[in-house]
């Protein structure tokens, strides 16, 4: 565990970098108040984890990978106060069904939760410091059906919803300037897409 004190001698600690990492026998995580991230690949690739218990308060990052592959991993109420998900921080968790992400958070990094081939909804929610939702953020998530994007992101990734084969229509916020190559590429029930006139920027092969 890494550790260290905050404003006004607040004691926190972080699940350091592939600290249960292939852990078979994890099945429930419970995080308590004072826990304020998990590093790189802390919980990489234990399958067996159902459960993810998150603080109610001071919980501020996911580090790259913290839990990618965890393929048994249930919904995660993710609390107020979170601010960073890194790459592949849930990648390939294949049995979330819904994501719903507080008004804290910074933005969203590339492949966050790609190949959540379970995922049917998302909920994100508007941040003045959320402008962009990079790479792959959502790649591969077959089952994919519903999401809104909310106004102040200005930049959808390359590949950002790519092979999001069950997305049948989305509503873009009038702040979007630029849709990057790829970003809805192989959505194949896609029927609308509503693009507003901000936007200047349209990759190879977006739609």
């Amino acid at each position: 565990f890494g550790t260290g004190y905050g404003a006004g001698g607040s004691f926190f600690c972080s699940i350091e970098g592939e600290f249960f990492a292939y852990n078979d026998e994890l099945q429930t995580v419970v995080l308590n108040v004072g826990v304020n991230g998990i590093e790189e690949y802390a919980f990489l690739g234990c399958e067996n984890i159902e459960t993810l218990i998150l603080p109610e308060k001071y919980f501020i990052y996911f580090r790259k990978g913290a839990f990618a592959d965890c393929v048994s991993l249930g919904n995660v109420y993710f609390p107020s106060g979170l601010q960073i998900i890194d790459p592949g921080a849930f990648m390939s968790c294949e049995s979330f069904t819904e994501v719903e992400l507080p008004d804290t958070l910074h933005g969203l990094s590339s492949g966050a939760f790609a190949n959540c081939i379970s995922l049917e909804k998302v909920s994100l929610k508007s941040n003045p410091s959320f402008k962009r939702i990079y790479n792959s953020a959502f790649a591969g998530c077959d089952m994919l059906r519903e999401i809104n994007i909310p106004e102040g992101i200005e930049v959808i990734g390359d590949n950002a919803f790519a092979v999001c084969f069950s997305l049948q229509d989305i509503t873009l916020p009038d702040t979007l300037v630029e849709i990057d190559e790829c970003a809805f590429y192989y959505c194949m029930s896609l029927e609308s897409i509503t693009i507003p006139a901000s936007v200047n920027t349209i990759g190879a092969y977006a739609l």
